[in-house]
């Protein structure tokens, strides 16, 4: 399945970007109420959500057919790193949802106290996306998943 290597890397982006912004929001010269860096913050937030939802769609099909591929001489240790690696997918999916409804819901109108949780939330889910991120490349790297010459 080629798909989900391809299609990763644009959440991965449009979350960067969206949390790169916030933080450049936080920054007391540039304030909250600055309307083009809101307006990217929001946009690359809502734009992520449909493209992760097809990253952990595709990465679920990749592992239907490699786990039927492989069968039962997959190493414990790689199927492990597998479900983690989903497990992370899913949790970013869920919270990265949350806090797009949260800015669609709140826009403007937060306040500085309501933009530093919001801010330590999205830096949350930016952690957990580096840890994802991570495992997946420990998955192809370290364990050979999705090369052609896999186990």
């Amino acid at each position: 399945m080629v798909w989900h290597p391809a299609l990763v890397h644009f959440p991965i982006a449009f979350l960067t970007a969206a949390w790169l912004a916030e933080t450049v929001r936080m920054h007391n010269r540039v304030g909250l109420h600055t309307d083009s860096w809101e307006f990217l913050s929001r946009i690359m937030l809502v734009a992520a959500i449909p493209v992760l939802a097809l990253a952990m769609i595709s990465g679920s099909l990749a592992e239907d057919g490699l786990v039927q591929a492989v069968g039962q001489g997959m190493e414990q240790a790689a199927h492990d790193w597998l479900e983690r690696h989903e497990l992370m997918g899913y949790l970013n999916g869920a919270l990265a949802t949350l806090l797009a409804m949260w800015r669609t819901v709140r826009a403007k109108a937060m306040n500085v106290q309501e933009h530093r949780i919001y801010w330590g939330a999205f830096t949350v889910v930016m952690v957990l996306l580096t840890v994802g991120s991570w495992m997946g490349g420990q998955l192809v790297y370290e364990y050979g998943m999705g090369n052609k010459h896999s186990p």
